[in-house]
């Protein structure tokens, strides 16, 4: 930032170096009143100080948001990276021991259906992105619910329905989890 501000420094003394010598030492103007000329090199002074200020700010508020970026950066390289097809993220909790939160996304094609099956230990949550999905637990009649649509299945529930119901569009949910870390997402029933 100092080298900025420096930098400016010295173009306003170049500029009005080089204004003075291509004028023959005065501003152009005639009168020969020295306050008037005095008064002219101040405004113009101010204008490239004025001008120099702003590319300091600017200079700053740069350095400010790659700073920034790069925390963000480097705070999103920290987590583990996840595995698996669709997974968007696994991140240990360490205010909860044993636990991590799991993000996925599924894609299903249409008509596609998942056996029955558990999230074993998990508290799971999603979120109907695009599409159509039918969905039940514990043998309850399933539901349908469309984009923009929530659910939630407690961790000892049997996910008895799991499809796409549509024949022509495809489904995308966005799957949460707070998970046991010894149990793997998903098991068959």
């Amino acid at each position: 930032m100092y080298g900025s501000v420096r930098a400016c420094f010295v173009t306003v003394s170049i500029v009005t170096v080089r204004y003075a010598r291509a004028s023959g030492g005065n501003t152009g103007h005639r009168s020969g009143d020295i306050w008037e000329d005095q008064a002219m090199t101040m405004t113009r002074n101010r204008s490239v100080l004025s001008y120099c200020a702003v590319a300091v700010a600017a200079a700053v508020l740069s350095a400010i948001g790659t700073w920034s970026a790069t925390n963000f950066v480097a705070v999103s390289a920290a987590q583990p990276a996840a595995a698996g097809a669709g997974q968007i993220l696994v991140q240990p909790l360490a205010d909860l021991p044993g636990r991590e939160v799991r993000m996925s996304l599924l894609d299903r094609e249409p008509g596609a259906s998942s056996a029955r099956h558990r999230h074993p230990g998990h508290h799971t949550f999603g979120y109907v992105v695009e599409g159509t999905y039918e969905f039940g637990i514990n043998g309850q009649p399933s539901v349908v619910l469309k984009a923009g649509d929530a659910f939630y299945e407690p961790p000892t529930a049997i996910h008895t329905m799991s499809r796409n119901p549509s024949t022509d569009r495809r489904a995308k949910i966005l799957v949460f989890m707070v998970a046991d870390q010894k149990n793997p997402s998903t098991v068959a029933e």
